[in-house]
């Protein structure tokens, strides 16, 4: 429960995130006295209350998005928080199994903190999330640490976060039976932490290297959600064209919200026409989110379209897709055990997209060949909190990212500041510019650091305008993917080699 709470402590937007280094000590000494079901329960405990503070944000949200009642959306609010603390009472009961060393009772010391992180680190990264969440992210607004996410994502903080609380705890274990070893493990934690901040800190220097600049300008409108469908897009039109018109000229890209527009505009030629006209207006790229589909009856899509202005004397095709693949359950799609509730229906059905794509911008403002123009790599909403979700579009040409969301729905400014924490890791992870545009807000600019250099407030209408580089670097988490948890894999395959060899 201690753990539980010092966790819940370390969130944004308010919380400590450096008490996420010690946060886990409680846990990790209970673990030593007892099997593997005190340890799923202690480990379940820890869950419990690390999910449990987003349930009065996340039912409402579920019976407004469906249109259920509070008691149908509260109790799959449970559910998702009871699922999800099976990620920590599965972590715990492996690092139970690595904690307790040998047979013969022997203390555990910082062989096993290795091991126990590298167990953490792997369960983190296998367990089937519906809203992916890595212990690392609490980093995220820690300038020196975070930077580590360059060589391995957030499970690499998570690896290291956990390698720190177990030498902690193993300190703390050895004291009265080996002060000396128990010195040597606390020197050890306190070395490691010394290297995450020395070697961030001199990881988050600027090389020197000069790349080109584009400006790319941020569009918020702070609409409310719901509400008539015609009327909402009829209001979101006028608001986001007039924030939008003063910045001919000022920008090289101008980007609306997820769902600016909750219309099918590739198969409305009416809407379409008005989105050309003032990209056409604007000699400016308009990357929107919209309602898309093929009007065959294969289901519609949340997506990204990026309209670009037609190159002088020609009537070409200037719109460019992304389609969202990964949906939010119970708003955006409603999963299969809500048909064991009655009375549930869902109010709208969306499809995952194929795939991901990188887009092209061209330098003159038209639309640019796949093989040329600045490449940007498109996210919609909870897609830029998943670990690594930006690496295959980096490796395809993404030389600037874009993150389009809307937070209104939950209607507090915590939850968006969370929202924006979280995403925040993706630009350090890549060595990428990361422009966000939300609704509600918080809109945002993040440089390759994770700094956010630029914002709009949750809830005020406005534009922001930021100058960014089209970079071509690559990270080592870029080149080499998840290769943190392939060598925690090993770690763990050691351990359990030598504990079958012990017999």
């Amino acid at each position: 429960m201690a753990s539980g709470a010092l966790v819940a402590a370390a969130r944004p937007p308010d919380g400590a995130p450096e008490l996420v280094f010690v946060a886990l000590v409680p846990l990790l000494l209970a673990l030593r006295c007892g099997g593997w079901m005190l340890a799923a329960l202690a480990g379940g405990a820890c869950g419990l209350i690390v999910y449990g503070v987003g349930i009065p944000s996340m039912a409402p949200v579920a019976a407004r998005l469906q249109g259920v009642s509070s008691a149908a959306a509260s109790g799959f609010a449970i559910v998702f928080v009871l699922y999800h603390q099976g990620q920590f009472a599965l972590a715990a009961v492996a690092a139970g199994w690595l904690w307790r060393e040998r047979a013969s009772g022997e203390v555990p010391g910082a062989s096993a903190a290795l091991a126990v992180a590298a167990a953490w680190a792997l369960v983190e990264w296998a367990f089937p999330q519906v809203l992916p969440w890595a212990l690392g992210s609490l980093l995220g607004p820690l300038r020196a640490p975070r930077q580590l996410a360059a060589l391995g994502g957030a499970h690499a903080l998570t690896f290291f976060v956990v390698l720190v609380n177990g030498m902690f705890a193993a300190s703390l274990l050895q004291l009265r039976t080996d002060r000396g070893r128990s010195a040597r493990c606390a020197l050890l934690a306190g070395l490691t932490l010394l290297a995450v901040w020395v070697g961030g800190a001199a990881a988050a220097r600027d090389d020197g290297t000069s790349w080109p600049r584009r400006r790319v300008a941020g569009v918020q409108g702070a609409l409310a959600a719901g509400g008539d469908l015609g009327a909402a897009n009829a209001r979101a039109w006028e608001t986001y064209t007039a924030l939008t018109r003063p910045l001919a000229g000022q920008a090289d890209l101008i980007v609306w919200p997820e769902s600016t527009l909750r219309a099918l505009v590739r198969l409305n030629p009416g809407l379409r026409g008005d989105v050309q006209a003032l990209v056409e207006s604007l000699r400016t790229p308009l990357l929107f989110g919209a309602v898309d589909g093929d009007g065959r009856g294969g289901g519609d899509r949340n997506a990204a379209l990026l309209v670009s202005p037609r190159p002088a004397g020609t009537e070409g095709e200037t719109l460019q897709a992304y389609h969202k693949l990964m949906l939010v359950p119970f708003g955006e799609y409603v999963p299969a055990v809500a048909a064991w509730v009655p009375g549930w229906r869902a109010r709208a059905e969306l499809v995952p997209g194929a795939g991901r794509e990188v887009m092209r911008v061209a330098t003159d403002g038209s639309a640019a060949p796949a093989a040329r123009g600045v490449g940007i790599g498109p996210a919609i909403c909870v897609e830029a909190i998943v670990p690594g979700w930006f690496n295959g579009l980096v490796r395809d040409g993404a030389q600037v990212l874009v993150n389009l969301t809307d937070d209104a729905w939950f209607a507090d400014p915590r939850v968006a500041a969370q929202h924006l924490e979280m995403t925040r890791l993706r630009a350090v992870e890549t060595r990428r510019w990361l422009v966000r545009a939300s609704n509600s807000g918080i809109s945002a600019v993040i440089d390759p650091r994770g700094e956010v250099v630029a914002s709009l407030p949750y809830g005020a209408a406005g534009t922001l305008v930021y100058e960014v580089e089209v970079r071509d670097d690559r990270t080592v988490y870029v080149r080499g993917g998840e290769w943190v948890v392939v060598v925690s894999g090993l770690i763990v395959a050691a351990q359990v080699v030598a504990r079958w060899n012990r017999g």
